[in-house]
């Protein structure tokens, strides 16, 4: 033997080889999770308007600040139901109403009334058959705050049309 060990390998291009494959495979895990576009959520109103039922909730708020109860209705599945939590300092009170009592209740509003439901938010979270859209807002009664609260629409997808099976929402007064 000639006192050189020639089982001994060069670590120092070994390490560097090793560190290189696991970044390489890190960064590409890491594209290939950041690339993928989620159309389950969307917080713009561009991207939420992409989906045919937040087309629903968009035409919805048109035809609710026109008072067109009639067409409000054609937005609502037969057995829909409403849910409201009012919230006044330390009280917080839960009702339910029907599709009807709520258009009865758009309906008597004074044409002397202005009110606008102004979204602040929007978020999306969709599927091929059913939906949920989440829309913060301030109401304005003759442009005057009267409360904030969220709104939260579950439709489902009937035919070729999508529709609001409940409409939940908060009042914070």
């Amino acid at each position: 033997m000639n006192g050189k060990n020639t089982n001994i390998t060069n670590t120092s291009t070994a390490i560097p080889m090793q560190l290189y494959v696991r970044i390489t495979l890190f960064l590409f895990a890491f594209a290939k999770a950041y690339s993928q576009e989620s159309p389950a959520t969307a917080t713009t109103d561009s991207i939420l308007y992409n989906h045919p039922a937040s087309l629903v909730v968009k035409h919805f708020f048109e035809d609710f600040h026109a008072q067109d109860t009639v067409a409000l209705k054609e937005y609502f599945d037969d057995k829909a139901i409403l849910h409201s939590l009012s919230i006044k300092e330390e009280k917080r009170e839960v009702s339910t109403s029907t599709v009807e009592e709520f258009l009865n209740g758009i309906a008597k509003i004074p044409a002397t009334v202005a009110f606008k439901e102004q979204l602040t938010s929007l978020e999306i979270i969709a599927g091929n058959d059913i939906a949920t859209i989440h829309t913060d807002y301030k109401f304005l009664i003759n442009e005057r705050l009267s409360h904030v609260g969220r709104n939260v629409f579950t439709l489902i997808s009937v035919g070729n049309e999508w529709k609001i099976i409940q409409l939940a929402d908060t009042r914070l007064y």
